[in-house]
Order: structure tokens, then C-alpha cells, then sequence
């Protein structure tokens, strides 16, 4: 099976939620009829240091985030990587619904994993992909990594893997562990079964597409812009930015992330703030849908307010307003923005700045990012609801 003194390394890297520890167990099981094997978890090679040295001839990994110490070692040692893969909307929704994850912890685990794949994929390792929706067949899935890892096994040990691996084996084996207090039910994320790893909750109801039912459409839009060329390499079709059909208020830090565009920073509890000398924000207005009025509410960054940083903020191509506001010494203010004479599908509002500076240069604190504005919410208002409050055209 492998001719080198050092182990066979075979890793078993997926998204999580991608049934890459059904993969992980299917190889632990055929390998172990082979030679003797060890198996664990590992994102880095610190933790596989006391398997190495365990004496075993296959060392079987199971990896989420495989690191680049790891791929090295992968290539240093001529292993195999199997890669499971599944859209990463039904990956972040699964992590939600078994894990009680955050959309926000799901999104941001999701994209981790899916940035190490992407490099491993680059590495060009000989290995397998599976995709989760294309529903292959177990048994051919087990022939495959047996041929791949060069292990002859027989029909009847397929067959036994392929039950002892069924859904209803495995939650009787959860179920015990639970029983016998070795997993906390309360706490699915973080308890597992030794080597196996299966967690409480850990078998799903394998749906394609369930993301619809559990993320909203700006969670799937932005974990579709975060892993786009995964999705497209891969067959998965990304979300659109979804558009506005009715009046709504959407803060910056939950649904409103699905339309900042460029150059803002990371969200925050309160809201978002552009960073660096242009930003751009669009929102896609729906067919049906006829925008009245974009209510912005922002804060004045302190490069404007403490400092000499000027700038402007466009709508669709046409300058609607400057910074610093006509009293300079408002942080916080609510912009409301006319669209009775727009026309277009699609708003486009950017930012332009000019000297810029961080709060660190003017020494108000030690974060160094070049802040321009801050926004909280937008406010969009239809026509019709605009109509409806007792306004006329030329309000």
C-alpha cells in the first residue's frame, strides 16, 4: 500500500457538512482492513505529530482547514487528499440548524474552509471530489477510495462498511454515547466521539437547496460573493444580490452587508464603516418596484469631524451632497435621498474622500483603519407607501 517508511497519509478534507466524516470513516474502515491505521482530526501538523509516531502504515486525517504546513507534509510524503465538497449555502444553513451556529459563525466557517480546499485543489494532489448532490451510489464511492488507496477489499466488506455507515447505524451509535455520557447533546459543536467524530445532531436530513428555508437571501448572497469562484468551478449557481420589492429598514450589520459593494470594512455590532478613499454601495430595485425615497443613516468618521478629510457621495453618476455636512460638528445624521426622478433598476451610491486619516493619527484610539463614514440603516421607501402616508409627487 505504500512503500516509504513514513505512514500513507490520506486526507480527508471537506466543507463542513459536506458528509466528510462519512468519507473520513469509509477510508479509516477500508484502509484498516489493509494495514494497520490511526485516524484523527487536524488542521496543522502539531496535532498529528504523536499518530506519526504511533507506528502506523496509514495515517488518515480528517480536516476542515487544512494548513499549508499540512499540504507540504501531504506532498512531502507523496499522500492522497479526498475532498468532499456541497454548496456552501446548504453547508452554512446544516451548520446552523445541527451546531446552533450564528449565520455569521456559519458564513465565516464556511469560507475558511472553502479557502483551504481552493488552495489544496492548486496543489493538484492525487485524490477523489465528491460532490454531496450528486448522490453517488455508497458502494461505488467505497470502490473508489479502495482503488485510489490501492486496497483490495471484497464485496461483503462493502456491503458491512456501507451499514455499519447508514444513518440509522450511526445515530444508534450517538444515541449510546449519549446515554453512556460521552457526548453532550447541549452541546453538539463541541463534543465528539473519539476518532470516529461523530457529533450529537450529526446526521442530517440531507436536503439539497435547504438553505432557502433557513438564510435569508442576503446570507445567501454573501456566502455565494464570498466563495463565487468555488461555486462556479464546482457547478453551484450563486445567489443574486437581492433587490428591493417593499418598503423595509435594513441595519448595515445583518441583511443590509448584501449590498455594500466596495471598500467598506468588516460589519459591526452597530453597522459598517467605509474605509480608504472610495466605496461603493448598490441596491437593486425589483420590477415590480418603484423606490420614493433611500433614507441613509450615518455618522461623520473622525477624519471629518476632528480632521481635514473632505469628501462627496454620488447617486447613480450625480453628486447629491458633501463632507463634511454643513454643520461639521454632527457626527450623526439621517440622509434622506430623493429618487422620484430615478429610473434605473439598480441604485448606485458611492463615496468619495480626500485626507483621509485613522483615529490613531489624530490620537482618539489605536485603530488605524482610514474611516469616511459610518452607516446604521437604510430606509427604503416604495411609492406606493410614500403615496399611502399623504405625500404628493412634489413632496
Amino acid at each position: 500500500m505504500n512503500p516509504h517508511k513514513f505512514p500513507l497519509i490520506v486526507l480527508c478534507a471537506g466543507i463542513p457538512r459536506s458528509r466528510s466524516t462519512w468519507v473520513y470513516n469509509a477510508v479509516l474502515k477500508i484502509a484498516g482492513s489493509c494495514v494497520n491505521v490511526k485516524g484523527g482530526y487536524a488542521d496543522d501538523v502539531d496535532a498529528l505529530f504523536d499518530l506519526m509516531a504511533s507506528g502506523c502504515q496509514a495515517l488518515i486525517v480528517k480536516s476542515h482547514v487544512p494548513s499549508a504546513r499540512i499540504l507540504e507534509l501531504l506532498r512531502f510524503t507523496q499522500g492522497i487528499a479526498i475532498v468532499s465538497i456541497r454548496d456552501p449555502r446548504d453547508c452554512a444553513a446544516s451548520l446552523m440548524e445541527a451546531f446552533d451556529f450564528t449565520a455569521e459563525f456559519a458564513r465565516h466557517s464556511v469560507r475558511r474552509s472553502v479557502d483551504a480546499l481552493t488552495s489544496l485543489e492548486e496543489h493538484g494532489f492525487p485524490g477523489l471530489c465528491l460532490r454531496y448532490e450528486d448522490a453517488e451510489d455508497d458502494k461505488a464511492i467505497l470502490r473508489r477510495i479502495a482503488d485510489l488507496i490501492d486496497c483490495d477489499i471484497g464485496d461483503q466488506l462493502i456491503q458491512s462498511i456501507v451499514e455499519e455507515l447508514s444513518p440509522d447505524v450511526v445515530k444508534q451509535q450517538i444515541q449510546a454515547s449519549i446515554k453512556a455520557g460521552t457526548l453532550d447533546p447541549i452541546r453538539p459543536a463541541e463534543s465528539w466521539m473519539e476518532e470516529v467524530h461523530w457529533h450529537p445532531r450529526h446526521i442530517g436530513d440531507g436536503t439539497p437547496g435547504k438553505f432557502d428555508r433557513i438564510l435569508t437571501d442576503a446570507q445567501a448572497y454573501c456566502i455565494s460573493r464570498d466563495t463565487r469562484p468555488f461555486m462556479l468551478g464546482n457547478g453551484y449557481a450563486p445567489s443574486e444580490r437581492p433587490a428591493v420589492s417593499e418598503s423595509c429598514v435594513v441595519g448595515m450589520a445583518q441583511d443590509g452587508e448584501a449590498w455594500l459593494d466596495q471598500g467598506f470594512s468588516h460589519t459591526e455590532e452597530w453597522g459598517v464603516w467605509s474605509e480608504g478613499p472610495a466605496a461603493r454601495l448598490i441596491i437593486p430595485v425589483a420590477e415590480v418596484t418603484s423606490l420614493r425615497q433611500v433614507a441613509l443613516q450615518i455618522i461623520q468618521g473622525p477624519a471629518i469631524t476632528e480632521g481635514n478629510a473632505s469628501g462627496r457621495m454620488i447617486l447613480n453618476g450625480r453628486k447629491i451632497t458633501e463632507f463634511p455636512l454643513a454643520n461639521s460638528r454632527v457626527t450623526e445624521t439621517l440622509m434622506v435621498i430623493d429618487l422620484s426622478n430615478e429610473t434605473s433598476r439598480e441604485i448606485v451610491i458611492e463615496l468619495e474622500f480626500e485626507d483621509l486619516v485613522s483615529p490613531q493619527d489624530l490620537g482618539i484610539n489605536g485603530d488605524d483603519r482610514m474611516l469616511g463614514i459610518g452607516l446604521r440603516t437604510i430606509h427604503c421607501t416604495t411609492a406606493e407607501e410614500f403615496q399611502g402616508a399623504g405625500a404628493t409627487e412634489d413632496a
